[in-house]
């Protein structure tokens, strides 16, 4: 399953390199859509507020991955 997920100013996500961030388990991040680009992300990628992350999933996990992604994403 693919989960797209906004990133919020003020969020966790927002600022962060991707290594900085704790994913949840079995969390994939394929790709980061920036405005009209869209590339693949490595771990000393800064994930920026307007980015939209895009992570696989399998089905088994995607309803709490979704939920742990929001946290992540969206401002407190």
């Amino acid at each position: 399953a693919i989960i797209e997920m906004p990133v919020e100013m003020g969020s966790p996500a927002a600022g962060a390199k991707v290594c900085d961030i704790h994913w949840p388990q079995g969390a994939l991040i394929v790709a980061i859509r920036r405005g009209e680009a869209e590339f693949v992300p490595n771990g000393s990628t800064q994930i920026l507020c307007g980015d939209y992350l895009v992570a696989l999933s399998t089905k088994q996990q995607f309803a709490a991955m979704n939920q742990e992604l929001m946290q992540i994403c969206r401002a407190p």
